[in-house]
């Protein structure tokens, strides 16, 4: 992890991530819900936001966007669900992905569960 954005952060923000092991976690192919988001990074870095492509790991400007409006609408509706799974190809220690986490903590993503890649 990136222990340079995440040492800033206060203790309310680390509370908000979650590291979960890949064979506790339901998989979002089988079980479909309708308030789920799941971003997954692919090993050359690029971000799916439910399985539609939305940025870079290096320019999370697209992604914050959407996350922003999904949850500008769902405040709107009385819905209160900011939870948001990672499902990332690249280590976790890749500095890219703690700017990722980064970016959802400032969007107010919580739970932020990121996925562990079993070695």
């Amino acid at each position: 992890m990136c222990v340079t954005h995440l040492g800033c952060a206060s203790s309310a923000e680390l509370d908000r991530i979650e590291f979960v092991d890949r064979n506790t976690v339901p998989s979002h192919d089988l079980t479909p819900k309708p308030l789920m988001l799941v971003i997954e990074v692919d090993e050359g870095g690029g971000l799916r936001l439910n399985k539609i492509e939305t940025g870079t790991i290096a320019d999370t400007s697209l992604l914050a966007e959407k996350l922003e409006a999904i949850f500008d609408d769902r405040e709107k509706a009385g819905i209160d669900q900011r939870e948001v799974l990672v499902d990332s190809k690249i280590n976790r220690e890749t500095e890219g992905l703690g700017e990722l986490i980064g970016t959802l903590a400032d969007v107010k993503a919580s739970p932020i569960r990121v996925i562990r890649n079993n070695p």
